[in-house]
């Protein structure tokens, strides 16, 4: 019954828990929804702001053009140059932030194209005197020029705004449903405790009634069961008795076989110890032998020895007398020689 008590706590809990984990699920994917139309927004909002700042670049990069032609002096020159650097970098990185959109990206590859003619067609004609005084196609290719990028810019600064006004549209909505959501899931927790916890009391209840139930029914059982014991004694008594009285009979029996046994190890043991002793003097004697065998052997080879000595020595006496022999000769002959 306790067992099945568990059970049943095991599964509220199992049901309580796979809810909540539901609810937390929704929530998160809600957060996480309004956190990527944010970052949309920015990440369109930055865009725009970069598209802005070319078209600036774009017309300051005219403007010093124009300063220098008109006034020929040199910090206009500087100016121009700086823009020309100023403009590069900005649509690197112009690059870098449309590289997840293909319309986007090509969009800043053609502006890329139409600037750097743009800069080259300026570059050229601000490096040759000469041809400072622009022809009417020159002003026509310039002007055109500028209307497309200025154009381009326009276009998609527009749909730049469009996209942040969408996406804000929605983001605001959300931020005005998250809220009543964030309540709706704190309440929807709130019950679901409030559920299992009420499930849990009446459990609980009903398992204290079973409990009382069982706890008069084993009282009950526990009565007859004193009488059945009470019965259970006096038959115990007796066959206690018996059991003493055959102990007692099996203890005098096993004393007897012991000392038996203990007479027989005795003897088992002596013939042993005979035995170890008849074997422990064979064994002396045939270490006798070996030790006297060894000796002997030991006299043959010191013998040996001797005569070995004896013969090196005679040896030994042989050479030294060639070698004296050899150095009366070798006198001799020097001796000769001279």
């Amino acid at each position: 019954m306790q067992n099945l008590d568990h059970n049943r706590f095991k599964i509220i809990f199992f049901v309580a828990t796979i809810l909540l984990i539901v609810l937390s699920i929704l929530f998160y994917l809600r957060i996480n929804k309004l956190a990527h139309a944010n970052e949309v927004v920015v990440h369109a909002t930055k865009v725009k702001h970069s598209f802005e700042s070319s078209l600036t670049l774009y017309t300051e990069l005219e403007s010093t053009y124009r300063g220098y032609i008109l006034s020929n002096d040199s910090i206009y020159k500087n100016y121009f140059f700086n823009s020309i650097t100023l403009l590069k970098s900005n649509l690197d990185e112009l690059d870098s932030l449309t590289e997840e959109n293909a319309e986007l990206h090509q969009s800043a590859k053609a502006l890329r194209v139409l600037i750097n003619k743009k800069v080259e067609f300026l570059s050229s004609a601000l490096l040759n005197k000469e041809s400072r005084t622009k022809s009417q196609v020159q002003w026509s290719v310039d002007k055109q020029i500028s209307d497309e990028v200025k154009r381009l810019i326009f276009l998609k600064e527009q749909n730049l705004n469009n996209l942040i006004r969408q996406n804000s549209t929605n983001l605001n909505i959300k931020d005005l449903i998250n809220p009543l959501y964030t309540v709706f899931l704190i309440l929807g927790s709130i019950i679901i405790l409030v559920a299992v916890y009420l499930k849990i009391m009446k459990e609980l209840h009903e398992s204290g009634r079973l409990r009382k139930d069982l706890e008069q029914s084993k009282i009950e059982l526990l009565q007859v069961n004193q009488t059945l014991v009470d019965k259970n004694e006096e038959k115990e008594k007796r066959a206690a008795e018996l059991i003493l009285a055959n102990r007692e009979l099996a203890f005098q029996n096993e004393e007897k076989g012991n000392r038996a046994a203990e007479l027989i190890l005795a003897n088992r043991e002596l013939a042993f110890q005979n035995e170890e002793k008849g074997n422990r003097a064979a064994e002396l004697i045939l270490a006798n032998r070996e030790l006297a065998f060894q000796n002997e052997e030991k006299g043959n080879r010191a013998a040996e020895l001797i005569l070995a000595n004896r013969e090196l020595a005679f040896q030994n006496e042989e050479k030294e007398k060639r070698a004296a022999e050899l150095i009366l000769a070798n006198r001799e002959l020097a001796f000769q020689n001279e």
